[in-house]
């Protein structure tokens, strides 16, 4: 869902701007619980391999732990469902 992957961009960006590394570890967790995790409530479509990353490098978050999840979302975005969408009755 389209909803899901700019909810996603959204928690990421204001991520990135937090300061205290307690907040970092703790949102991270909360991001990855709730969006990356396999079986997870909002779960987005990224390789194991993406996630195995994101899972590895969680033990110690930093602002850049999302990079990669990021960069697919944006991917998606670009080659998937924009093209869906220009296609689409909406878009007209």
């Amino acid at each position: 869902n389209i909803n899901i992957l700019f909810s996603l961009i959204n928690k990421i960006e204001n991520f990135k701007e937090l300061i205290e590394p307690e907040e970092i570890q703790k949102k991270a967790e909360q991001i990855f619980e709730i969006y990356v995790q396999p079986h997870s409530p909002y779960e987005i479509n990224i390789s194991a391999s993406i996630v195995d990353q994101v899972h590895n490098e969680l033990k110690s978050a930093t602002k850049d732990i999302f990079r990669a999840a990021q960069d697919h979302v944006f991917q998606m975005i670009l080659y998937d469902c924009w093209p869906k969408f220009k296609k689409s009755e909406f878009y007209n």
